[in-house]
This record gives structure tokens, sequence and C-alpha cells, in this order.
């Protein structure tokens, strides 16, 4: 159904009946096909963002596990490196789910 991309592009409409979309006097808004259609693929677009971030959210360990690494690797070393084991957990998730392009 269209009529939340409506409402979502064009504040002033407080109702629609059939095709006709109304203001609060009651004066028919002409709609954009277009701009109506730009709003349905930046939603798409929002939900495949959303969705890579939270599959990385889920697969990264949990920060308190990602700073025992990285102490644990600079005591161990003095440095961190991209050879060591938190950039390799941290790169591997980054492999994994990649941003959206």
């Amino acid at each position: 159904m269209l009529h939340k991309y409506i409402y979502l592009v064009y504040p002033s409409v407080v109702k629609i009946v059939g095709d006709t979309a109304y203001d609060k006097d009651d004066n028919i808004v002409e709609i954009d096909d277009a701009l109506i259609t730009q709003s349905i693929k930046e939603e798409n677009i929002d939900k495949e963002n959303n969705a890579y971030k939270d599959k990385r959210r889920k697969t990264y360990p949990e920060l308190r596990e990602q700073f025992d690494i990285l102490f644990h690797e600079i005591d161990a070393t003095g440095t961190i490196s991209k050879s060591g084991s938190w950039f390799t957990a941290v790169s591997g998730v980054k492999a994994l789910y990649p941003k959206p392009v």
C-alpha cells in the first residue's frame, strides 16, 4: 500500500480516498509518482544497510572481549598489528558482511 509513502513524502496530506490525497482543508494534493518511487527505493536501501549492520553487530566479539584482546596484544607485543588477534577478528567480520555499495 502506497499510502504510507504518500504521508511520508507529503506531510500536508491528512487523508487519502481511493487514489486521491487531501490536505486538512479538503484540497486535492497532487502526488508525484517519481517522488513516491524514490521514497520506496530509499526505504529499501535503509533496510539493506540496517540488515548488514545488524549482522555485523551480532558477529563482532563483545566490546569487553575486544578490549581484552587489545590489552593482551599490546601487553605481549607492545603494539597493535594487522596480523594481531584483534585486527584479524574484526577484519574477518568486515569481510564476511561487507558494506553494501
